[in-house]
């Protein structure tokens, strides 16, 4: 079976790597059609996962050693933690091992790390921000996405 892989740094966030990999390996079991690369301490990540009933073919974990914290600085942190989770996790997009990346880290670290290791779209010189949530429309039953755009993450 093909799946869509979604890399996620499960080293990111004020409750990881608990709720990160409980929420990635929680969509996993949803959809059949998710694989879940996770980006963190394998120990702590395994230590999770291990009473799950997913299969080992739905996640994968890529080992770091390092993450940022939400106290860090985000510049000095992703240059002195060239292991970090979300440095591997970003350099695992460059590459195209996923669809797609998650964090829910410190924001000026991701963005940084991501302007370090993904390339931009050739002409496009800053970065957005962008929240997909659910939005209800009133012309319609059901519920909608709206998407929120941070125009004003520059580095």
């Amino acid at each position: 079976m093909t799946f869509n892989r979604i890399i996620v740094d499960a080293m990111g966030g004020d409750h990881a790597p608990q709720e990160i990999v409980a929420g990635a390996i929680s969509a996993a079991i949803e959809n059949p059609k998710i694989k879940c690369i996770l980006v963190g301490d394998e120990n702590q990540i395994l230590s999770i996962i291990k009473n799950e009933q997913i299969s080992e073919e739905r996640y994968e974990i890529i080992h770091t050693t390092e993450y940022v914290t939400m106290d860090d600085d985000p510049k000095k942190a992703v240059i002195a933690k060239q292991d970090a989770s979300i440095n591997i996790a970003c350099q695992l997009t460059s590459k195209g091992e996923a669809e797609a990346m998650v964090s829910s880290g410190n924001t000026g670290a991701t963005i940084l790390a991501c302007s370090q290791h993904i390339p931009r779209i050739p002409g496009i010189e800053r970065t957005g921000l962008a929240a997909i949530f659910p939005a209800y429309k009133q012309q319609r039953s059901d519920p909608g996405r709206t998407i929120m755009l941070d125009v004003g993450a520059t580095l």
